[in-house]
């Protein structure tokens, strides 16, 4: 029942014992909070029927602005997320997870951000970016495994391997998704798999699937059953705001919605093509953590930033994460309205694999 902010742990946690709650912060939470905090804790769990989660293995609560970066190595038949195992009751928003989870169980629930979330929980502006491979777990979706709780405005680009039943976004659903999206491969495994959702027992709305990146099975949204299906698009489709038929697009950072950056630093395809897939306007902050913020100063290159730790930009190449071809796109100048104007303190960290390819005519981290 307590509350927790301002946090930040990193190492290895190893766990041989079963019937456990594991997280990198907290194994097990009963209507507490959790904000502003993050961890980088790597976890390794060699039993059987665990809830695991980058953060929190079992919470009910509530979680804002928080994330775990953490990989996550699991041998047994357990739920796991990147960001929590089991979401039991609350709410989690603007939150993050993006370590790889490798899964060798053949039970449990495994998503990027969520393993499992019980009916009247509600995650919404959040995102994973891990990979998903190992097993034939029971349900594996790249930002969750079996939802039954209300999840809006949230996305996931990693890639998916693990899961009977599996899913680019989800698993299964049997709750309410709306308003998100989904862009990694799918591996083809045994059981059912679909371009969103593996198997659909709830409702989708306004959702989106990059089918040509998901599976051959099928690209667009379900399997069977439920209620709505996901669109599938292009990856060049992915990248157009008009594509997202009743999203919310905006250029105030910080807000609710989202945004697009273009190829020649505008926004929301106001005066070039698409360079990135939607990003929260809520991941926007002047601290910069990593390479989606780094990315979003573009809303704002009159503010003043600060680098607060070492960013793998690696995932801008060849079409990874939210980039297009083109990768990283330059702060400032080009076809933006807006020039560097503000200050970007890097305070001795380092931005390491940073890829663009463009033929602006103002090319650097920061255009002009």
């Amino acid at each position: 029942n307590g509350t927790i902010s301002n946090v930040a742990v990193s190492g290895v946690l190893t766990v041989t014992g079963s019937h456990q709650d594991v997280g990198g912060i907290v194994g097990d939470m009963d209507n507490g909070v959790i904000e502003n905090s993050s961890s980088d804790m790597n976890l390794l769990v060699e039993g059987d029927n665990d809830i695991i989660g980058g953060l929190v293995g079992a919470g009910r609560g509530s979680f804002t602005g928080s994330f775990a970066t953490g990989e996550i190595a699991s041998k047994g038949n357990n739920d796991i997320g990147g960001f929590i195992g089991s979401l039991g009751a609350g709410s989690i928003t603007t939150s993050y997870a993006s370590g790889d989870i490798s899964a060798e169980g053949e039970g449990g629930a495994v998503g990027g951000f969520a393993g499992v979330s019980f009916a009247g929980t509600t995650i919404d502006h959040s995102y994973a970016t891990g990979n998903l491979s190992g097993g034939e777990v029971s349900y594996g979706g790249g930002f969750i495994g079996d939802n039954h709780g209300t999840i809006d405005h949230s996305y996931s680009t990693g890639n998916v391997s693990a899961g009977f039943v599996r899913g680019g976004f989800a698993g299964v659903n049997n709750g309410s998704i709306d308003e998100s999206y989904e862009t990694g491969t799918m591996g083809e495994g045994t059981g059912p798999a679909g371009g969103f959702v593996g198997q659909n027992d709830g409702t989708l709305g306004a959702s989106v699937a990059d089918y040509f990146k998901t599976s051959s099975l099928s690209g667009s949204g379900t399997v069977f059953g439920g209620t709505g299906d996901a669109v599938g698009l292009t990856s060049a489709q992915m990248l157009d705001s008009a594509n997202f038929v009743g999203w919310t697009f905006g250029i105030t950072p910080g807000a609710p919605g989202w945004v697009v950056v273009d190829t020649d630093g505008s926004l929301n395809n106001n005066a070039g093509s698409g360079g990135t897939t939607p990003m929260l306007l809520t991941e926007y902050s002047t601290n910069i953590a990593n390479a989606h913020q780094l990315q979003l100063a573009n809303l704002d290159p009159s503010e003043n930033y600060n680098l607060v730790a070492d960013i793998d930009a690696s995932r801008t190449e060849s079409g990874g994460d939210v980039w297009g071809t083109a990768g990283f796109i330059p702060v400032g100048g080009n076809g933006s309205s807006s020039l560097l104007t503000g200050t970007f303190d890097g305070q001795g960290h380092t931005i390491s694999w940073l890829y663009m390819n463009t033929d602006s005519t103002y090319v650097g981290l920061f255009g002009r």
